[in-house]
């Protein structure tokens, strides 16, 4: 019988509120000349037990606003147990496995609130938020898109939905998206953030230095817009600007993962390969099933001569994953440690396809064609890394490495001299630079340079703790 009664809607059960309850109560205190505020003592306790499944809802969502993870687990739990079909009670558990980071459990409580009503546009929203980081991203392109069609402002959802085509290299889709949330005044340095990664990830430089330049000195720690900064001097190879920045961030904040993970490439391109492993236990610890900071462990790894480490954290990351272009540049970075040129220009072939405007994808396609002796394709390949993103030092080495091997020394050299100009703390460069220098005869130079990479290289595999490994 209980369960009938709690199986009747939340509409319903309030209107029998007021016609069981509400009018026979107000009658009985007019009756008897009671005050107006007795109605509401007496009445209380009858509107919890007509709306109980709802009261829960409300003290669980309260409790999860205000950090009280554990007491809200316990109301969700004991409600969920006595009505397991509350709209009420799914979202709260959903909102409190979210905020736990427990993704996919939390798209499977908002499935079961959309069955129950397909058109709650928050529910929408907020499903699409979590297939986000579960890398579902056209599973959450499709819910915001129905939240946008239901509700077109809930601002919310243009939001989940930038982060979708993002997700899915669609740069245009994720612009306009940004560009409409900043005309509304509403997630403007979220928004931000995403602008400047499409940027950055199409070689549009200056756009997203654009969008940053009035941001310096006036961010707070771990926000967007300090996580937009961030991004920026990364790309400008200003590693040490970036360390700092990611230094104020603690792992309690949102975008803690996104600043360490940041902490640690910064690191490793420093030839820090203590404190790169370090960062990146850290952000896992975050995270443990995000992918980036595991295949950002697999160049390191593979940097330091660890190849079956290096193959192992790859092959973390599930097949058809948001992360499968950053995957394919660290089979092929490792293939490249290994020489197996065959399996390099493959896994750099399926990272172009994934993702064509990657310029590392097109560096390790052209040091694997060059492998094969392919050295026109090779030049191809690396001038069209450099042309992607002029600054990143890994470009110019794969373009030099190109004419290297087809005998262009003058050109390797001043791909060189360009590659260590932009970032003076590249590895590779320093050593290609010393085989250059020693083919075109200059011996000082070239015991200069390989000196140089020798420092660079012991200071990657200094002090590495076992644990790490």
């Amino acid at each position: 019988m209980i369960e009938r009664f709690y199986s009747i809607n939340t509409e319903r059960r309030l209107r029998l509120f007021v016609g069981v309850v509400i009018v026979p109560a107000g009658a009985v205190c007019a009756f008897m000349h009671l005050r107006d505020g007795m109605i509401f003592a007496l009445v209380a306790p009858l509107f919890l037990i007509f709306l109980l499944p709802e009261s829960l809802a409300f003290a669980a969502d309260t409790l999860i606003r205000f950090k009280q993870v554990k007491a809200c687990n316990a109301i969700c739990n004991f409600g969920l147990a006595h009505f397991p079909a509350s709209q009420g009670l799914l979202a709260a558990n959903s909102l409190m496995l979210y905020q736990a980071k427990r993704f996919e459990e939390a798209e499977s409580e908002l499935t079961k609130v959309l069955s129950l009503n397909p058109i709650s546009v928050q529910s929408l929203i907020d499903r699409s938020a979590a297939r986000c980081y579960l890398a579902k991203f056209v599973d959450a392109e499709m819910d915001a898109n129905l939240a946008i069609g239901l509700a077109p402002r809930w601002h919310d959802a243009y939001l989940t939905r930038a982060c979708a085509r993002l997700g899915q290299q669609n740069y245009e889709g994720c612009l306009e998206d940004t560009k409409l949330l900043q005309r509304f005044g509403k997630h403007v340095p979220a928004a931000r953030f995403s602008a400047v990664s499409c940027y950055l990830m199409t070689g549009r430089m200056s756009e997203a230095e654009a969008v940053t330049s009035g941001l310096i000195g006036k961010v707070e720690n771990g926000t967007f817009d300090a996580l937009s900064l961030v991004y920026v001097n990364f790309n400008r190879n200003q590693y040490a600007e970036v360390l700092e920045i990611c230094s104020h961030v603690t792992d309690q904040e949102p975008l803690a993962y996104e600043f360490i993970t940041m902490q640690a490439a910064s690191y490793f391109m420093l030839s820090e390969g203590a404190l790169a492993m370090e960062s990146t236990a850290r952000a896992i610890a975050l995270q443990p099933n995000a992918e980036d900071s595991h295949l950002l462990r697999a160049f390191v790894l593979a940097d330091a001569g660890r190849l079956d480490e290096a193959t192992f954290e790859c092959a973390r990351i599930r097949e058809g994953s948001a992360s499968a272009s950053m995957t394919r540049d660290a089979q092929a970075f490792i293939f490249w440690r290994q020489e197996q040129w065959g399996k390099m220009l493959e896994a750099s072939d399926q990272a172009i396809e994934r993702c064509p405007t990657s310029t590392s994808s097109h560096a390790l396609r052209s040091l694997a064609l060059s492998g094969l002796e392919r050295f026109e394709e090779a030049l191809d390949a690396g001038q069209r890394a450099t042309t992607l993103q002029p600054r990143l030092a890994f470009g110019w080495y794969s373009l030099a490495n190109g004419y290297l091997k087809s005998g262009q020394i003058s050109e390797a050299l001043n791909c060189l001299n360009t590659a260590l100009t932009n970032d003076p703390h590249n590895r590779y460069a320093y050593q290609l630079r010393a085989q250059v220098h020693l083919q075109a005869g200059n011996k000082i130079q070239a015991a200069k340079d390989q000196e140089k990479y020798d420092e660079l290289q012991a200071r990657l595999i200094a002090n590495w703790k076992p644990s790490m490994s």
